[in-house]
C-alpha cells in the first residue's frame, strides 16, 4: 500500500489509524473523472475494504499550534488553502516546479533553487514573490513531528444540522478556541465538518468530544472519529500539477 500511495499522483496524503475508520486519503484531483479513476484504483488496492465514505472539502484551514504559546494572540492567524472564494490562477510550468520544491523544504534558499532547478535566481525571485502576492503561498511554517512533543493527531468527523449562521458561527469559534486544534474543513458527503486535533492523550481528547456533545447536542447529529497512527504520505503538491 505505502508504495501504491507514494506512486499515485492525485493522492497528496494517506494515513491509518484507529476508530470508525482505519485509512484516510486525501485525493487531489483536477475534475470528477480523475476522482474517479484514482478512488477505482484505491479501492482496488483495498482487497478487505468494507465500507467507505466521500467527503469534498469546500473550505479548509490550518490554525497555530496554539499549544506552544504561552500567550495566545487574541486574534489567530487563519491560514486558508482551500476556499470557494478564490479563483484559479494561470501558472507558468516553472511556477509548479519552485512549489513542489518549497513544499518539501520551505528552507530551500533561492540560490539552491536556481541550481536545482537551472533558473536564473532573478527569476525565482520574482515568481516566488508573485506567487505569495496572488495568495499561492500563504505561509512557510515547520512540520511537526507531534509525537515527539508528547501528543497525537486524532480526526473528527461531524454530520451538522445548522439552524442559521450564529449555530454555525457558535460551533466554528469553539473549535478554533481549542489549543490542540489544526485543521478544519468544511466540505459535503457524508459530514459537513473535519477536524484535526493534535491532543495530548486519550483523556483529553474524550473531554473535548463530551464537551462537544454537551454543548451542541442540538447541532450535532453525528460523531466519528480516528487515531491516526501511521501516515504513509504527506505531499502539498500533487505529482500532476500544471
Amino acid at each position: 500500500m505505502e508504495e501504491f500511495f507514494e506512486n499515485e499522483p492525485s493522492i497528496t496524503w494517506a494515513a491509518i489509524g484507529i476508530g470508525s475508520w482505519n485509512l484516510v486519503v486525501t485525493i487531489l484531483a483536477k475534475d470528477a473523472e480523475e476522482f474517479h479513476k484514482t478512488s477505482t484504483k484505491l479501492f482496488n488496492q483495498c482487497e478487505n475494504l468494507n465500507s467507505h465514505a466521500n467527503f469534498i472539502a469546500t473550505e479548509a484551514y490550518t490554525l497555530p499550534n496554539q499549544y506552544l504559546y504561552q500567550d495566545i494572540p487574541e486574534k489567530l492567524q487563519k491560514t486558508t488553502y482551500l476556499s470557494q472564494k478564490d479563483d484559479p490562477m494561470d501558472f507558468e510550468e516553472d511556477d509548479i516546479k519552485i512549489l513542489r520544491e518549497l513544499s518539501e523544504n520551505a528552507r530551500i534558499t533561492n540560490t539552491e533553487l536556481s541550481q536545482k532547478l537551472d533558473l536564473k535566481i532573478g527569476k525565482i525571485s520574482y515568481r516566488i514573490g508573485k506567487l505569495e502576492k496572488e495568495g499561492v503561498i500563504q505561509a512557510y511554517k515547520p512540520m511537526l513531528n507531534v509525537q515527539k512533543l508528547g501528543r497525537h493527531t486524532h480526526i473528527i468527523l461531524l454530520k451538522i444540522n445548522y439552524k442559521n449562521q450564529e449555530q454555525e458561527k457558535e460551533l466554528l469559534d469553539h473549535i478554533q478556541s481549542l489549543k490542540c486544534t489544526k485543521y478544519i474543513e468544511k466540505g459535503i458527503g457524508r459530514w459537513d465538518l473535519a477536524v484535526a486535533l493534535h491532543q495530548k492523550n486519550m483523556a483529553h481528547f474524550n473531554q473535548i468530544i463530551n464537551n462537544l456533545r454537551e454543548k451542541f447536542k442540538q447541532t450535532i447529529n453525528m460523531f466519528e472519529t480516528m487515531l491516526i497512527l501511521k501516515e504513509y504520505k504527506c505531499h502539498f503538491i500533487p505529482k500532476h500539477a500544471s
